[in-house]
């Protein structure tokens, strides 16, 4: 296993006594400009076109003539190549940088270690240790951090003490319309925008990149890709498409983050269209629960069957329209081992900042966005226009308008105001309700990382079909429990 730790060079190659007189001599005919003299130096002993007609240009061809009858003299006084003697100095100070830098550690010699891992390739064991896996990320990345510890942080740090203190503070701002768009509870820039950030997605990715860093540490991803590469590739993925898939049951917006490690833009698009479909976060789990608990068994087998079914459908015919090819699987299988924990939470902390740095500022912006859209009351107009259509398509009372509007900034909140309107609703309405919030475009957050990660083009594309995709679907399962009369009262 190799540790790399990075720091700047400050290497000075030492050239041959005639190759730093002839440096020398072009740091002084040429200006100080863009390049370098070294630089232009070294390019014009390998005779490189480009620079000769940028001497010519800034210096005259004089000057391009007289370093070219040097360069001249400098390659008919050595019998070898002046390309193969640069090229062997620059591997040799490489190798000398890279010893410096790198540090093997003999591999493990654990019997048991060994053998676990050859069992994570098998079928007969890797799936039931798949399984466990899976199990255990959930419950670390999906019920610790996405619901207790995200629940802990919102009750004592912004609840109980940010949004009071702020809420006092910002009573002093003489403009009732900036106030509200600093502190609206549910468009506020605080509130959607940073709060959600640091107080939602903010632990999520630091578990997830935990999580994460364990099994790639360990040497167990790469077992797990080989196990499932041939199941993903029915639905145009490869083995490596399984991580992204299992992390949206906890986050959307880290799943999508997480579809970086895919080689090719066809397998990018179709597993952010799966986990954008079909993936209900760990929050959004916890509240279906909630309200599913008081309802009939055969309601959650339906919610939870339809889910994982349309996962292998969609995915399926996502793998026949999406155009591109699919990336080969390579991939080296290294030594299993015990994972550095230390190593795991510094990398861990480093890439959740890098992260943040990046995705406050757009969520700040997205937020003001949708505060100005609700004020010029944009969102009512939907309401009014929406909610009868809502009523015909799927079944369900007006008032879901604001169940979907809510979903989309926050999928929990969402869940939340359905369960705070459950009264109105019948069970099969509650049913219907569930998949659509399920499969419609997830959180505020994760469609501002799905235009990041993906592009606009992409990204609309994925939107327009959820959104389609979902009401239809919801249509469909409405129509049909009608038809045959299933009510699960």
């Amino acid at each position: 296993m190799m540790k790399i730790w990075l720091k700047p060079a400050g290497i000075k190659l030492n050239y041959s006594d005639k190759i730093k007189e002839f440096i020398e001599l072009v740091e002084k005919l040429i200006p100080p400009g863009n390049l370098s003299g070294r630089a232009l130096a070294l390019l014009l002993l390998t005779e490189d076109k480009c620079v000769e007609s940028y001497i010519s240009d800034c210096c005259g061809e004089v000057i391009l003539n007289q370093l070219q009858y040097i360069v001249q003299e400098y390659r008919d006084e050595n019998a070898s190549s002046i390309e193969i003697y640069l090229e062997n100095l620059y591997h040799k100070e490489a190798a000398i940088i890279a010893n410096q830098v790198l540090k093997i550690e003999p591999p493990t010699r654990n019997p048991f270690i060994l053998t676990f891992g050859d069992w994570c390739t098998k079928l007969s064991t890797g799936i039931p240790i798949a399984l466990a896996v899976t199990a255990l990320i959930y419950l670390f990345v999906g019920t610790f951090a996405a619901t207790f510890l995200v629940d802990s942080i919102n009750t004592m740090l912004f609840e109980n003490i940010l949004i009071p203190w702020i809420t006092k503070y910002a009573q002093l701002i003489p403009s009732e319309f900036f106030r509200d768009m600093l502190i609206d509870p549910d468009f506020g820039v605080l509130p959607t925008g940073v709060f959600l950030a640091l107080g939602l997605v903010l632990p999520v990715i630091f578990c997830f990149y935990i999580a994460f860093g364990i099994l790639e540490d360990s040497g167990y991803l790469p077992r797990l890709s080989i196990l499932l590469d041939r199941v993903f590739r029915k639905i145009g993925l490869n083995g490596k498409g399984v991580i992204p898939l299992v992390m949206g049951f906890s986050c959307i917006t880290m799943a999508l983050l997480t579809t970086r490690m895919l080689n090719s833009e066809k397998e990018k698009n179709i597993a952010s269209f799966l986990i954008f479909l079909c993936m209900p976060c760990a929050p959004l789990i916890a509240v279906m629960l909630v309200i599913l608990d008081k309802m009939p068994f055969s309601a959650t087998a339906t919610v939870f069957g339809i889910i994982f079914l349309q996962i292998f459908i969609a995915g399926y015919l996502a793998n026949r329209i999406v155009p591109g090819p699919r990336s080969s699987f390579i991939m080296e299988i290294p030594v299993m081992r015990l994972p550095k924990l230390w190593s795991v939470i510094t990398m861990a902390a480093k890439k959740s900042h890098h992260f943040m740095k990046e995705a406050v500022p757009v969520f700040i912006y997205a937020s003001i966005a949708i505060f100005i859209f609700q004020r010029i009351g944009g969102l009512e107009m939907l309401e009014r226009y929406v909610g009868p259509a809502i009523h015909k398509v799927l079944g369900l009372p007006e008032q879901s308008i604001q169940v979907f509007i809510k979903t989309m900034i926050r999928r929990e909140s969402g869940a939340a105001e359905l369960e705070h309107l459950h009264d109105t609703y019948t069970n099969l309405q509650l049913v219907v309700n569930l998949l659509v919030m399920t499969f419609i475009a997830p959180c505020i957050n994760a469609i501002i990382v799905l235009f990041k990660e993906r592009g606009v083009k992409s990204a609309s594309i994925i939107m327009g079909l959820v959104i389609v995709y979902a009401f239809l679907l919801g249509s469909v399962v409405n129509y049909t429990c009608l038809s045959f009369g299933i009510t699960f009262s």
